[in-house]
């Protein structure tokens, strides 16, 4: 219906979407120690806590690390 596609259209746009490491992984091409490592310098966006065992990533936040990794290279 026009109602599930509207809404899928919504969630798709979303700015807070949550992805988790596997999705983190091939955005930024590190590996999870790396990832956690550059977390605990304050060098990588936090994760959020879902659940006690499940963390996930606001999207945004990984691509804006990933383009900000990108405009150094012009310096």
């Amino acid at each position: 219906s026009n109602v599930e596609i509207s809404n899928a259209k919504h969630i798709g746009n979303i700015m807070n979407k949550l992805i988790r490491m596997k999705d983190v992984k091939t955005i930024t091409a590190l590996s999870p120690a790396t990832i956690y490592r550059q977390m605990a310098m304050g060098k990588f966006p936090k994760a959020v806590k879902l659940t006690e065992k499940t963390s996930a990533w606001v999207e945004a936040e990984v691509i804006d690390f990933v383009e900000k990794r990108i405009a150094l290279r012009a310096t």
